[in-house]
């Protein structure tokens, strides 16, 4: 709804910043590369219920020359998974629905379901407390850098939707 936090601008800074940061993370951490380029497109709805701001196809092009797609959408169905991602490379595919079921084609690793969503949550508490333990160190941490750049580029994903418009 538009009166959702998410929608706020100053609490919650629309869900592209809000919620969208967090897959920009994602694929910054799965590549392991620098985003260069930013490009984007807003998908516009008659529905009164839709923010056009909350519904972007962005793409990230990376130092290394991989390419991120992202979409983000608040028009999707129930019945369909929330969030599922791709990624391709060399003939192999991973298809990940809901963090709950993961299936790998042209790759000896086999794809999983899960009981419950696993979205690493847990994990990463667990890693600082057996850093602050002092049982770890802090190479499974988020770093305050992730965060910064996960929000420049969900920042310079809305700008270039915007240019668009």
């Amino acid at each position: 709804s538009k009166d959702h936090w998410i929608n706020d601008p100053v609490k919650g800074g629309g869900a592209i910043l809000g919620e969208g940061c967090h897959f920009y993370d994602y694929c910054n951490w799965i590549i392991g590369s620098e985003p260069v380029e930013f490009s984007a497109n807003m998908i516009s709805s008659k529905g009164e219920a839709i923010i056009d701001q909350n519904n972007v196809i962005g793409t990230m092009k990376y130092k290394d020359g991989s390419i991120a797609t992202i979409i983000y959408s608040t028009m999707g169905n129930q019945e369909f998974p929330k969030e599922r991602i791709e990624i391709f490379n060399d003939g192999i595919v991973i298809a990940i629905d809901d963090f709950t079921k993961i299936d790998v084609v042209g790759s000896e690793i086999k794809g999983k379901s899960l009981n419950s969503i696993e979205k690493g949550h847990f994990e990463m508490l667990e890693a600082y407390v057996k850093f602050l333990q002092g049982k770890g160190d802090n190479e499974d941490l988020p770093m305050i850098e992730d965060g910064v750049l996960a929000t420049i580029c969900a920042v310079k994903i809305l700008e270039a939707a915007k240019n668009k418009m």
